[in-house]
């Protein structure tokens, strides 16, 4: 994931509450971790109430999906989620009906991420976080208590909570106060696929040199995995 920012301090997340996919305490986990590892000051995490109605955003998936499908069954394949990607950037970025109002679309913008770069970030422990169902704003800022998870039943988007003053909010005798409580997080970084492949070969390489054989390393995909993996074959193993 992205760690600098740039200018940008705040970061405003809105998901759909599921609690498999966005709402849960392993995502407020990962928001305690994440704020504090970036140069990011606030993390605010917002969420849509049960049976909601549906907007824009919600058809941005299904219109690529349909539009590549368009595009396979009249035209040519698209083989690759690279292929995908440079059909999508060359021919979906423009909006022909961009609406009106808060969640109006004026651009599609498609970012491509190649497998092995993002670092696999597993929160193996993350406390229960009872009554989560019931709320849908949530917000976490940087620096210590390390932990802090801000919380109320809807969010707020006025001059103080949207820089994580929450204690100065303009809108609480409205929508009444923010309340807080204490995530203790247990963090397992799994190495990318890059670096699997790097400590992959390095360990061949030793043994190599440790053996004075001349080897040959081969490069192959097993069936099933999207990683490549290298195998040494040895002139004892020929």
């Amino acid at each position: 994931m992205q760690n600098n920012f740039g200018h940008i301090a705040v970061l405003t997340v809105w998901a759909d509450n599921c609690s498999e996919q966005f709402k849960s305490r392993y995502q407020l986990g990962w928001s305690v971790l994440y704020v504090n590892k970036t140069t990011l000051q606030v993390i605010h995490l917002f969420f849509f109430c049960p049976q909601h109605g549906k907007g824009p955003p919600d058809g941005l998936g299904g219109n690529c999906k349909n539009a590549i499908k368009a595009e396979e069954k009249f035209r040519r394949h698209l083989p690759a989620a690279i292929d995908v990607y440079l059909w999508l950037e060359q021919n979906f970025t423009v909006v022909q009906s961009p609406g009106s109002g808060l969640f109006s679309i004026r651009k599609r913008i498609f970012r491509f991420v190649p497998t092995g770069i993002v670092p696999k970030h597993h929160i193996i422990d993350s406390t229960e976080f009872s009554g989560i169902s019931t709320l849908y704003a949530f917000a976490v800022t940087k620096g210590p208590p390390v932990g802090r998870v801000y919380h109320r039943f809807t969010s707020c988007d006025c001059e103080s909570c949207s820089v994580g003053v929450f204690d100065q909010c303009l809108n609480q005798e409205f929508l009444g106060a923010w309340s807080d409580r204490f995530l203790a997080v247990t963090e397992d970084i799994q190495p990318t696929i890059q670096e699997e492949l790097e400590a992959q070969i390095d360990n061949q390489l030793d043994t190599y040199r440790r053996s004075n054989l001349s080897p040959f390393f081969v490069m192959h995909v097993q069936k099933g995995c999207d990683s490549p993996s290298i195998a040494m074959v040895t002139s004892e193993s020929v």
